[in-house]
């Protein structure tokens, strides 16, 4: 109940703090990243790489990159929920904003001695678009539900089909039960 009431308060909350999380990584220096990303790295590698087939600097490499897209792709998700209640957001503007992130963010590893790269900004920019994506896709799911279709009506193919009604017997459209049973 709180978050229904608070919903729009709480989601500029965590952007702030997503925001706030992603420009800190770019604030630390290259110890502090190589360390936080070596963690990372023992983590996954069991998961990931676990006979060590993947040399070390690819696989710190897809690591650092892949941080990117999710840092990004929770951003853009998180625009789109804040935003969901509006019938024609703009995505166009939202991307936007996310390329003013993620530019940003680059600049501060200019006066941190880290690289900055453009590549950094695709990545940012496709992980938001693939975060917004799913977003806008739970969001349609969500109202179709609410409306009470059935998620296989979400499929081109069966979206002529009626949404189905829980608790109803719907046999042949009389207004009498006894006329239905015996058709």
């Amino acid at each position: 109940m709180f978050f229904k009431r608070n919903a729009h308060s709480v989601l500029i909350l965590l952007i702030a703090l997503m925001l706030l999380f992603i420009w800190s990584n770019s604030l630390a220096g290259s110890r502090q990243s190589n360390a936080c990303s070596g963690w990372v790295e023992r983590w996954l590698k069991p998961l990931i790489n676990p006979e060590g087939r993947i040399p070390e600097k690819t696989f710190d490499y897809g690591v650092r990159k892949a941080a990117h897209i999710i840092e990004y792709a929770i951003l853009g998700a998180l625009l789109v929920w804040i935003t969901g209640a509006m019938e024609h957001r703009n995505v166009w503007l939202l991307l936007f904003m996310v390329l003013i992130a993620a530019v940003i963010d680059e600049t501060i590893q200019v006066f941190t001695g880290k690289t900055s790269q453009v590549q950094d900004i695709w990545l940012d920019c496709f992980g938001a678009g693939a975060g917004m994506l799913a977003a806008s896709c739970g969001i349609k799911v969500r109202r179709k539900r609410k409306k009470g279709m059935e998620p296989a009506s979400l499929l081109p193919e069966n979206r002529l089909k009626k949404p189905y009604h829980t608790g109803e017997k719907q046999m042949g459209g009389s207004k009498n039960a006894a006329d239905d049973e015996n058709a």
